[in-house]
């Protein structure tokens, strides 16, 4: 046997285990580019996902500041009425009527600790006043310190949705 019979059967062999290792390596090269891809898929649907859940709880936060807002409104016209109708027992009897419906039906659902120690003051105002144990000035007072209180509240609630808003 001569050396290029021996170089030959080398190099067969070689390219015997190249043809061999090539297809192995070309499947375990898409192999990973799938595993690969659905993992990024995977990433994609998780980010999805929790976009969407962020800003469904954004929307609900939206509509929740908003009923809140709609009873803020609600009570400031009822403050208010309580203020100017001091002269009148009739009008600020309706008032305070109006008043105390909404402190003791959906106020609590929306107010915080500060709103709800000025509609406490507020409702304990309006029975002092018609005991006749303050005037007409100080009552005023209670529903403007409720007043302020509703607006601080109410930056406070909407700070966080635009916080919160992608």
């Amino acid at each position: 046997m001569s050396s290029t019979d021996g170089e030959t059967n080398s190099y067969k062999g070689v390219e015997i285990i190249i043809k061999a290792v090539a297809p192995v390596l070309t499947v375990v090269g898409i192999l990973i580019g799938v595993y690969e891809f659905q993992a990024g898929e995977r990433n994609t649907k998780e980010r999805e996902y929790e976009l969407i859940a962020r800003q469904d709880s954004i929307e609900f936060k939206r509509k929740v500041w908003e009923q809140q807002l709609e009873v803020y409104r609600n009570l400031a016209g009822a403050a208010g009425q309580l203020s100017t109708a001091t002269g009148n027992a009739q009008e600020f009897q309706k008032a305070a009527d109006r008043f105390e419906q909404i402190y003791w039906g959906t106020a609590p659902l929306f107010e915080d600790e500060s709103t709800e120690a000025a509609f406490k003051d507020l409702h304990l105002a309006v029975g002092d006043f018609r005991a006749h144990r303050i005037g007409a000035n100080e009552l005023r007072l209670a529903a403007a310190a409720a007043g302020d209180s509703m607006r601080a509240s109410l930056a406070r609630s909407w700070g966080q949705l635009r916080k919160a808003a992608p």
